[in-house]
């Protein structure tokens, strides 16, 4: 499978160390749910309830660089936060985070437990200029 990713040339003018990391996940079962990705999601929140305290988020590494990133693009990070933050901050408010399906809760305990912003897309619905 090729797969074509690019950005305008003025993106790599102004981040030329910018990446991006693409994955493709075949012969996939989606459920809305199951007790693996259940006993998974427990795990996560728990070790993620552990390790952060919500007042100390913006000094964390990882939370500190994409800050920092989304300021540079022009995007204000206390109003549309990265994922992996915005996730982290919903369980340490005590709010869960929400069940999508196993493929999607499954990304999101990635980017939970990462910081690092993930996201899906089924090949199939894609426009066929990214097929």
């Amino acid at each position: 499978m090729d797969l074509y990713v690019s950005w305008r040339s003025k993106v790599s003018v102004k981040h030329p160390d910018l990446a991006v990391c693409v994955g493709v996940v075949e012969d996939t079962i989606v459920e809305r749910s199951n007790a693996e990705i259940n006993e998974l999601r427990n795990e996560v929140e728990t070790a993620v309830i552990n390790e952060h305290h919500i007042e100390t988020l913006k000094e964390n590494p990882t939370i500190r660089a994409y800050r920092d990133f989304y300021w540079r693009l022009g995007v204000d990070p206390t109003k549309t936060r990265p994922s992996g933050e915005a996730l982290l901050r919903r369980i340490l408010r005590s709010r869960g985070i929400p069940s999508i399906s196993t493929v999607v809760d499954a990304y999101n305990l990635a980017s939970l437990s990462t910081m690092i912003p993930i996201s899906g897309f089924d090949r199939d619905l894609l426009n066929d200029r990214y097929k």
